[in-house]
């Protein structure tokens, strides 16, 4: 459940956050990632009634798009020496192959070599 909150928070969210929005989430604005994904629960049932079949689909097609190119390496990281993926699921790879892909989602078809990239992270 942690995972998926994650992703639906994050997906969105700014690097800054904007002036004019009271209380705006951002990256900058994160802290201790327990009490920021508390404090946005009820902000995603509002995001799920605003625009659930569009969160939905971009969650759908993220991880679609994960699994055909990258398999169960998505999450791994990769051993240059052993040219292989190594080790357990890494919370740190999570974030950045799915949030960058779902943040991407839109432009999908675009992403070039994904197993490569994910290689040189």
């Amino acid at each position: 459940m942690e995972l998926v909150t994650r992703f639906l928070v994050f997906r969105r969210l700014r690097e800054h956050p904007d002036p004019d929005i009271e209380n705006d989430p951002a990256l900058t604005k994160v802290g201790d990632i327990g009490d920021f994904l508390n404090d946005h629960l009820e902000r995603l049932d509002a995001l799920r009634k605003a625009s659930g079949p569009d969160e939905e689909a971009a969650f759908r097609d993220t991880f679609k798009y994960i699994v055909k190119n990258l398999e169960d390496n998505a999450f791994r990281r990769f051993d240059k020496a052993k040219q292989r993926f190594m080790g357990g699921f890494s919370i740190s790879a999570f974030e950045v192959v799915a949030f960058g892909i779902g943040f991407n989602v839109d432009h999908i078809a675009k992403i070039a070599k994904p197993r490569e990239k994910v290689q040189k992270l």
